[in-house]
């Protein structure tokens, strides 16, 4: 049975639309890296944030990368937040930020399956 995995991350926007952040979650005690770097915008987007990203980051040595797509909540200052698998765009991970500052979202995530971390 695969364990339900949840956590909490914070991006900051780069001024060439690319995410800097970190997370972590319930399978480990560490604060680890990821970076998202931007892919496409989002039709009738309205905040930089929404966009299409390609996101990697490292859990235990080995290096993960999936597509990220975040889309703004309309009328709020929240976004909704998916990772996909890259080949098939099958959801690994969803979640929810809000934004922060200009530049920095903070959310949570979940998915069904566990990717060890350590």
């Amino acid at each position: 049975m695969e364990e339900l995995v949840f956590g909490s991350f914070h991006f900051r926007l780069t001024a060439s639309r690319n995410l800097i952040g970190e997370y972590f979650n319930n399978h480990g005690n560490t604060i680890l890296t990821e970076s998202a770097n931007f892919a496409n915008s989002l039709e009738n987007s309205s905040s930089l944030f929404e966009a299409e990203y390609i996101t990697s980051w490292l859990e235990g040595n080995k290096p993960y990368s999936y597509r990220m797509r975040i889309e703004r909540i309309p009328n709020t200052n929240a976004f909704n937040v998916l990772w996909t698998t890259i080949r098939n765009n099958t959801p690994v991970f969803r979640g929810k930020a809000a934004l922060l500052e200009e530049n920095t979202i903070y959310g949570y995530y979940s998915g069904e399956t566990f990717i060890p971390e350590h």
